[in-house]
């Protein structure tokens, strides 16, 4: 199985951070949990590479760093999220790669026994199978095992969680939801980052606990007025249909 991780541009990265973060400090935030994404997974036992495909030449001496596989978007043809994922997998299937799991570099607290749980409740023998790590709203897809990907029609942004349930349904694949708490969180509001720093030890450890300190986050989240709009409270998503695994640490 190999991993696939998509990238965006480092300078749009992270818009709703804005109020909180200047545009450099959010492009350094992208890139220290990316860097804390690879770090996983480069000494991950299930995984036989990591690819990182993106549009921005920032990312390529982190993906040289933790020995992982440049795909520059430019190679691929393809425009947005979706169907640069498409592309970036149907290049893989042509290098004979069908096991494909999709994560995004914005998942702070990814840990090496969630990837594990993850692929264990993967069933790549009985095709098509699909596994999804959803976030904690159930409503995006942090992360997903497909197999084979090249068959999957991939629908990242909103609701992308039911949509990818749905498009497992009409395959008539093996589906597995398994709900992972550190996979689950990503960042996206003030308030993640105030969740994050909570979560976190006091000591920094990772990439992003080492810059969020660096730059004081801590008192500029105090200091931060509440927010009233959209983000501040998230509506949970049903439950859809198929297998279930709820997993904790």
């Amino acid at each position: 199985m190999h991993a696939l991780i998509p990238v965006k541009q480092f300078s749009r990265a992270k818009q709703r951070l804005a109020r909180i973060l200047s545009p450099r400090e959010r492009e350094e935030l992208v890139k220290a949990m990316l860097a804390d994404v690879l770090a996983v997974l480069a000494r991950h036992p299930c995984l036989a590479g990591t690819v990182v495909v993106a549009g921005d030449p920032g990312a390529r001496p982190l993906v040289d760093r933790f020995q992982a596989d440049w795909l520059p978007e430019s190679a691929l043809g393809a425009r947005g999220l979706n169907g640069t994922v498409q592309a970036a997998v149907a290049t893989l299937a042509r290098d004979g790669i069908d096991d494909v799991l999709v994560l995004h570099a914005d998942i702070p607290l990814l840990s090496a026994a969630e990837v594990s749980r993850l692929a264990m409740a993967h069933e790549p023998q009985s095709r098509p199978a699909v596994t999804i790590a959803p976030d904690r709203h159930r409503e995006g897809t942090n992360c997903m095992i497909c197999s084979p990907a090249r068959e999957f029609t991939f629908a990242y942004g909103r609701n992308s969680f039911v949509h990818h349930v749905r498009h497992a349904a009409t395959l008539e694949a093996n589906l597995r939801v398994v709900e992972l708490p550190g996979i689950a969180f990503d960042v996206d509001w003030p308030q993640d980052l105030a969740e994050l720093v909570a979560r976190t030890g006091a000591e920094p450890a990772t990439h992003v606990q080492t810059y969020l300190e660096h730059i004081r986050i801590a008192r500029r989240l105090h200091a931060l007025p509440a927010c009233p709009g959209e983000g501040c409270r998230r509506r949970r998503a049903p439950r859809p249909h198929g297998d279930q695994e709820n997993v904790t640490h």
